[in-house]
C-alpha cells in the first residue's frame, strides 16, 4: 500500500513538473521562429516601389537596442519612427545597376502585440533588375529569415533572404 501510494505521489509530483516545464518554456519563448514578410508592389503613376514590411514587434525592439545602444519601446520612445528609418537604411537596401543604394521615404508604421507593419516607400523609374538586400533582424536572431512578395501588372515573385543569402536581383523575367 505504501509503494502504491509513494508511486502515485511520485508519478503525480512528476506530470506537475512536465506541465509547469512545459508551461515555463512557453512563456519565456516569446515565437519559435523568426521571419519578415514584406510586400512590395511597382506603381506605374508614381513611379514608386510601395513596401509593407511585417516584422514581430519584440525582434524590431530588439535590433532597434542592438543598433542604437539605448533602451527601446516602440510605444513610448519618442523618436522611434527616426530609429526604425536608420535601421531601414542599413538593412533593406534597394540599388540601381550602377550600385548606388536609393533612398526609402517614411509612410508610417502599426504596431499591436503580435505584429508591427512598416511602411515606406522607393523612388524608382524602373523596377527591373535592382538588387535587393534584406538583413532585417540577421543581427539578433541567427535563425532569421526574410521574404519579399513582390508584385507587378498582375504577376508576382517571391525573393528569399537569409544570413547566406541576403541579396537577391529583382528579375521581371521571373514573374508569373
Amino acid at each position: 500500500m505504501i509503494n502504491l501510494l509513494t508511486r502515485n505521489r511520485l508519478s503525480f509530483i512528476f506530470m506537475v513538473a512536465v506541465v509547469a516545464g512545459v508551461f515555463c518554456s512557453t512563456a519565456t519563448a516569446v515565437h519559435p521562429f523568426h521571419v519578415s514578410v514584406a510586400e512590395m508592389e511597382f506603381d506605374a503613376e508614381t513611379k514608386k516601389l510601395e513596401v509593407a514590411l511585417r516584422v514581430w514587434p519584440i525582434d524590431l525592439e530588439k535590433v532597434l537596442r542592438l543598433k542604437h545602444q539605448q533602451a527601446v519601446d516602440l510605444d513610448k520612445t519618442e523618436n522611434v519612427d527616426e530609429l526604425i528609418v536608420a535601421y531601414l537604411l542599413a538593412s533593406f537596401l534597394v540599388q540601381k545597376g550602377d550600385g548606388d543604394p536609393i533612398q526609402i521615404e517614411w509612410v508610417g508604421k502599426e504596431i499591436d502585440a503580435k505584429h508591427a507593419w512598416l511602411y515606406f516607400e522607393i523612388p524608382v523609374d524602373d523596377p527591373a533588375d535592382l538588387l535587393i538586400t534584406n538583413r532585417v533582424c540577421f543581427e539578433a536572431e541567427p535563425d532569421q529569415e526574410n521574404t519579399i512578395l513582390f508584385r507587378h501588372d498582375s504577376r508576382q515573385l517571391s525573393l528569399r533572404f537569409t544570413h547566406d543569402r541576403a541579396k537577391a536581383k529583382l528579375d521581371l523575367q521571373k514573374l508569373r
